[in-house]
């Protein structure tokens, strides 16, 4: 994703990086409850950390639960964040399925990067968990959120924008279900999904008209050479490798 001005737009394709998330059809949310807030990748400060820990410390009092899911940077001590906000939990390192087992109770997700993302995986993640996500104006967050419309966008590193749209959400809990009424499949992209737009860019590069092989499934050491790590996000690249390994297949 980004806007490039000098990319010459017909010979330009967007092929979004796939979620190992299905979507599930958005149910509405029990108005009555605190507004529960899932923020993915912990407390990073390229995620934004100094300004949701701003914002956590101004809305103190208010009817808001903060779920960070994900390890935190250093320099940030979840002790001394909750004695600021006694409604902030830290759930730490986190798998899918955690994540699918806590989101149905959850209404909204904060994005609050402060460079530009290219894609943002997680922001596909939460809508087809059916979150609405706030997400900050900048790369694809900003481009991939219309604000009011599947979600939320605030300037980057605004807590006090942050901190509003949360008190517009709990003085109008109706608007934030129509909005998640509207959240469809097409927000996010599968690997199956990704790996067909890939072969056909490249067979259109190739020139090639013939009808593909049957996919090849590769060995996952193949893939895991290039991702080693062990957690959630490591298990998403190693999968979708696969993916696109058998799509390499089908173009030699």
């Amino acid at each position: 994703m980004g806007r490039f001005e000098n990319l010459e737009f017909e010979r330009t394709a967007v092929i979004g990086a796939p979620s190992a998330t299905r979507f599930s059809r958005p149910v509405r949310r029990n108005v009555d409850d605190p507004l529960k807030i899932l923020i993915p990748n912990g407390l990073s400060r390229l995620k934004g950390g100094d300004t949701l820990c701003e914002l956590v410390r101004s809305t103190r009092g208010l009817a808001i639960e903060y779920h960070f899911f994900g390890k935190s940077d250093r320099g940030y001590s979840d002790d001394e964040i909750r004695s600021w906000n006694p409604r902030v939990h830290f759930h730490g390192p986190y798998s899918r399925s955690d994540l699918e087992a806590f989101a149905p109770g959850a209404h909204v997700s904060i994005h609050a990067s402060i460079w530009p993302e290219t894609f943002c995986i997680s922001l596909s993640e939460m809508w087809d968990l059916g979150l609405v996500p706030i997400g900050s104006r900048i790369g694809a967050l900003g481009e991939r959120i219309r604000n009011g419309e599947n979600g939320f966008t605030v300037p980057p590193g605004d807590s006090l924008a942050l901190k509003n749209t949360l008190i517009g959400i709990l003085e109008n809990r109706n608007e934030l279900e129509r909005i998640r009424s509207t959240l469809g499949p097409d927000l996010s992209t599968s690997a199956g999904d990704c790996s067909k737009k890939m072969q056909s860019l490249y067979q259109n590069l190739l020139g090639c008209t013939r009808t593909p092989r049957q996919p090849v499934r590769l060995p996952a050491s193949h893939a895991s050479s290039w991702s080693t790590g062990k957690g959630p996000k490591s298990r998403r690249i190693r999968k979708w490798l696969q993916v696109l390994g058998s799509t390499w297949a089908d173009l030699i």
